[in-house]
C-alpha cells in the first residue's frame, strides 16, 4: 500500500471523507461487512504509478477525443486531486468548436468523493445532469 494507506477498515462516520449521507455510509459499511471480498484498501504503488501515467497520457491526448463527455467533480474531494481533472477538462474544452463547448467539469458544490452516495440534494444534482447528458447524446 502507498504511504498513509493500508487495508480497508471501517471509519466512524465523522471521520469519513466519502459522503455527507449517514444512511448511505451505513449501507456502505454494512455491504462491506456482508461481502468482505469486495473491500478496497488504499492504492498500491503500482496502481498509483499506472493511474498517474494514464492521467498524464489522457491530458496529452485529450484533443483526440471525439466523444461527448460529462465529467463530475466533487468540490470537497479529499481522496483525489481535482487539479488533474480540471487540466483534462480545460484541454478538452479548448479542443471543441464553439458549438460543442460545454462547461467541464461540472462541480457538485459541497460534495465529497462519492457523489452518487451523497445526501439527496447533492446526489440528485448529479443524477439530473447524468440523465440530461444521456437524453442529449444517446439518441
Amino acid at each position: 500500500y502507498a504511504v498513509s494507506t493500508g487495508k480497508w477498515f471501517p471509519l466512524p462516520f465523522i471521520l469519513n471523507v466519502l459522503t455527507h449521507s449517514h444512511e448511505r455510509y451505513r449501507r456502505y459499511l454494512r455491504y462491506y461487512a456482508d461481502f468482505p471480498q469486495l473491500r478496497l484498501g488504499g492504492p498500491t504503488y503500482h496502481w498509483m504509478k499506472e493511474s498517474l501515467e494514464t492521467g498524464d497520457w489522457l491530458i496529452e491526448h485529450v484533443k483526440e477525443i471525439n466523444t461527448p463527455l460529462l465529467v463530475l467533480e466533487a468540490e470537497l474531494d479529499k481522496v483525489v486531486d481535482n487539479r488533474g481533472v480540471r487540466a483534462f477538462c480545460d484541454g478538452y474544452s479548448q479542443s471543441r468548436t464553439r458549438e460543442e463547448k460545454q462547461k467541464l467539469p461540472l462541480v457538485i458544490e459541497g460534495a465529497h468523493h462519492e457523489i452518487l452516495f451523497e445526501i439527496d440534494k447533492l446526489r440528485s444534482q448529479a443524477l439530473i445532469e447524468i440523465c440530461e447528458f444521456y437524453d442529449k447524446h444517446l439518441f
